[in-house]
């Protein structure tokens, strides 16, 4: 019983020890796979900013309180943020479009 469990230890630290095949990018992940994370980062934080930078222009807006000149500076704002949105569904649309051309398949969320 004691040389079956020596035995079964053995295989499993020579296991261990042995070096995944592949190369580099098989082991951390593809170049394409970084590239969709790091966008889905990119594209995710811009748009909870830009969402960010409307509620505070609406809320500047609710309180400007009639005076003018706060009021369109909220409307600036709020029209500032949704051309930010705009501006990064539209980045988003090219580089979906762009990853789906060199590798099939973006995984945007």
């Amino acid at each position: 019983m004691e040389k079956i469990f020596l035995l079964i230890a053995k295989i499993n630290t020579a296991h261990a020890l042995e070096a995944p095949p592949g190369n580099l990018f098989t082991q951390v992940g593809s170049f394409k796979s970084w590239i969709t994370n790091i966008l889905t980062f990119i594209f995710g934080a811009a748009g909870a900013i830009f969402v960010i930078m409307i509620i505070v222009g609406g809320v500047q807006y609710l309180t400007s309180a009639g005076n003018e000149e706060n009021a369109t500076k909220a409307k600036k704002l709020i029209t500032d943020a949704v051309i930010g949105i705009v501006i990064v569904v539209s980045a988003w649309a090219i580089a979906d479009w762009v990853l789906k051309g060199i590798g099939g398949y973006a995984n945007f969320g």
